[in-house]
């Protein structure tokens, strides 16, 4: 078990040293390479909208906001994780930070990194109308298709985030 914490540890500071050799970078885009216990690479092209983030032991990576999927991994599972040099700047969100994709979006919405309990949220239109109202279920895209095109503010548990609807 004590290896186990150190290897998590180990995986976490290489992507904290890997988005620190990319913040000085200029290019728009770094690919992340996750390698497995299994042996098999998987390599993500994330762009400078992109982030990765972690919850609950697992590794999430979005490649970029406007993306409709997230790449997963269990860190018990991830024996390595290298960045491209010099390709780009990944985002690595903290605990209390979110961030919705895609943006701009065209029929559903998911809020990154969020807790299992963010509780209801509210969706007011540039106007200041509110438009949605609803509880966040954990895993569950939120429905704004029958939104028009717009600039949007969601608001839930005294975080403001704004995304777009096409």
């Amino acid at each position: 078990m004590k290896s186990q914490g150190l290897r998590n540890l180990y995986v976490l500071c290489t992507l904290l040293l890997g988005t620190y050799a990319m913040a000085s970078a200029a290019a728009s885009s770094t690919e992340v390479t996750v390698v497995p216990k299994s042996g098999a690479q998987d390599v993500v092209s994330v762009d400078s909208s992109g982030v990765i983030y972690f919850k609950d032991n697992t590794m999430f990576i979005l490649s970029s906001t406007s993306a409709e999927k997230t790449s997963s991994y269990a860190l018990s599972e991830v024996r390595k994780v290298t960045f491209k040099q010099n390709t780009g700047v990944v985002r690595v969100l903290s605990e209390g930070q979110y961030l919705i994709y895609p943006s701009p979006a065209t029929s559903v919405i998911n809020i990154a990194n969020a807790p299992d309990n963010l509780g209801n949220i509210q969706i007011y239109s540039a106007k200041g109308q509110l438009v949605v109202s609803t509880v966040y279920v954990a895993g569950r895209s939120i429905d704004v298709s029958g939104l028009a095109a717009g600039l949007y503010v969601l608001k839930a548990n005294g975080v403001t985030l704004k995304f777009e609807k096409k």
